[in-house]
């Protein structure tokens, strides 16, 4: 019994974990068209929208990873 209320606990944390990945990766992308959306961008605006892009990217590929082993 013990096995398995573990393993169901670290499912509730895998769980948990992607949610929270996510919710990450809604904001970034919200972030991103807020940023995208500014008629003038500044040099670090550039930057910030590829930064956020390149983590976003990692996200997506990450929970894609996680829904098709």
């Amino acid at each position: 019994i013990r096995d398995s209320s573990t393993s169901r606990g670290r499912g509730d944390v895998y769980k948990r974990q992607l949610m929270d990945l996510t919710a990450k990766g809604q904001l970034l992308h919200e972030e991103l068209d807020s940023l995208i959306a500014l008629p003038y961008k500044t040099h670090a605006d550039s930057i910030h929208i590829i930064q956020s892009y390149r983590q976003l990217e990692s996200i997506v590929k990450s929970l894609k990873n996680n829904n098709h082993p």
